[in-house]
């Protein structure tokens, strides 16, 4: 995307004023992706952010087109400079509408690295720029701090699958391993062998990975069930399978 100079020039004309306002910027990193989601949190409303983040080209750089803005509606220019490491980005409203609100957290953008030539250690990132306006274009005060991006190797499952329970009998919980190969929505629920619906353990919508649950031997109510076998059933995208489970008391 084309950085647009005078804009950022216009911004750091207008942002000369200072005010009592604190913004905390929180990097939230999901490893299993490496995905950088920028949020920003202020005492004042916020109507314009520019930014010089820099990274290093030894162990991490940025995946091609993965820089956006999570909110509409809004100008975003970035440009980024892959020999030194380093991008400068501008975000405001043409129309001077609010980028953020006071005293909440707005999640602003998202950029995902990837390691250079097989690092997976943590790589360091930090800002060496941070300009954030107000309404008036007055700059408000900032606290950024540099942040880690960690590329160490997740190995993510390759089929989805819904493992024996364990200790199986069991007295009083059990575990139950299962894995999820792509996203979606996913439920393990335990019937008895009549075919009810005893505990509905897992109904959500979720992400690939390893995972596990217990059943500690109550249904939805939180009542203890009688021993005996039961049958514990889980259902994800392109895929249904159940085992059968025994309860000794």
């Amino acid at each position: 995307m084309k950085y647009t100079k005078n804009l950022i020039a216009l911004l750091s004309i207008i942002a000369i004023a200072f005010s009592a306002a604190k913004i905390d910027m929180v990097k939230t990193i999901a490893n299993s992706d490496h995905n950088v989601t920028m949020s920003i949190e202020s005492d004042s409303p916020v109507y314009g952010i520019q930014f010089e983040m820099n990274y290093n080209t030894d162990e991490v750089t940025i995946v091609n087109n993965s820089l956006s803005s999570t909110i509409e509606g809004f100008k975003f220019d970035y440009r980024v400079f892959e020999d030194e490491g380093r991008v400068r980005a501008l975000m405001f409203s043409l129309d001077g509408a609010q980028l953020a609100s006071s005293n909440n957290i707005t999640n602003l953008i998202d950029v995902k690295f990837e390691g250079v030539n097989g690092f997976n250690g943590k790589s360091i990132v930090d800002f060496s720029e941070f300009i954030i306006a107000g309404q008036h274009g007055e700059q408000l005060e900032s606290n950024t701090t540099s942040f880690e991006v960690d590329m160490n190797n997740i190995i993510l499952p390759s089929k989805t699958e819904l493992s024996n329970n364990y200790p199986n009998p069991f007295n009083p919980v059990t575990n139950i391993d299962y894995s999820l190969a792509v996203d979606g929505y996913a439920s393990l629920v335990v019937y008895d062998l009549n075919g009810a619906e005893v505990k509905s353990l897992v109904s959500q919508n979720m992400v690939p990975g390893n995972y596990q649950v217990q059943w500690d031997g109550t249904n939805n109510s939180g009542e203890n069930v009688a021993s005996g076998r039961y049958i514990v059933k889980m259902t994800a995208k392109d895929y249904s399978h159940q085992i059968k489970m025994t309860l000794l008391k």
